[in-house]
């Protein structure tokens, strides 16, 4: 119960919190809390200096070298801590560029496409067919080479008539992975209204 009311209340920081100063301001919750705790550094320094301003424990040359090192410090740890959510943001994008991305395809002919349109490779992967609470493991697929021309209809299973989707309601989840082991799941759905016959509800690493 303990860990709960932590997870619940780092949450409340990290997301709620945090999303809603960074929408109002441009800066979160951490570039605040640092500016806040330079301004506070720096008004002790102002305030000892007036307090001990006819002594020999501080002179103005000393509180002046602590300010621009603590200002320095200040700067380095905003630049680190900006570095380090490029870097991030870099790496983000750069994964989801190579990254395998799947359709399903209902062509005229009633044969169920799978296609891989993104610009990795997809392996393991791991359809399932699903409807109300009937749940069938579709053939497993090795590998699909990265987009484009990367399809494959080899994944229905002998003697499993796949219903067409202008009549029935269904959905196909499939899990694959990356060449680097990432884990996904894509998750479709019947639906008339696209050209394919099946809408993309989800697909996500996890």
């Amino acid at each position: 119960m303990k860990k709960n009311a932590f997870l619940r209340f780092r949450n409340l920081i990290e997301n709620r919190c945090n999303n809603w100063v960074e929408s109002k301001t441009n800066q979160d919750l951490f570039d605040w809390s640092l500016l806040g705790l330079w301004a506070l550094v720096s008004l002790g320094i102002a305030i000892m200096y007036r307090v001990f301003a006819d002594s020999e424990v501080f002179n103005l040359n000393d509180l002046l070298s602590f300010e621009v090192f603590w200002f320095t410090a200040f700067v380095i740890t905003r630049y680190t801590k900006e570095t380090f959510y490029l870097k991030k943001l870099a790496q983000k994008q750069n994964i989801t560029s190579i990254r395998p991305y799947l359709r399903l395809q209902w062509q005229t002919d009633n044969i169920l496409v799978l296609v891989n349109e993104g610009q990795g490779v997809a392996v393991a992967l791991k359809p399932e067919y699903r409807a109300n609470e009937q749940v069938t493991k579709l053939l497993e697929i090795t590998a699909m080479a990265a987009a484009p021309n990367s399809s494959t209809t080899s994944f229905i299973p002998s003697g499993f008539d796949m219903p067409n989707p202008e009549t029935h309601s269904y959905e196909i989840k499939i899990r694959y992975q990356d060449i680097e082991s990432r884990r996904y799941v894509a998750r479709f759905k019947t639906n008339v209204n696209f050209n394919d016959k099946f809408q993309i509800i989800s697909q996500r690493e996890g």
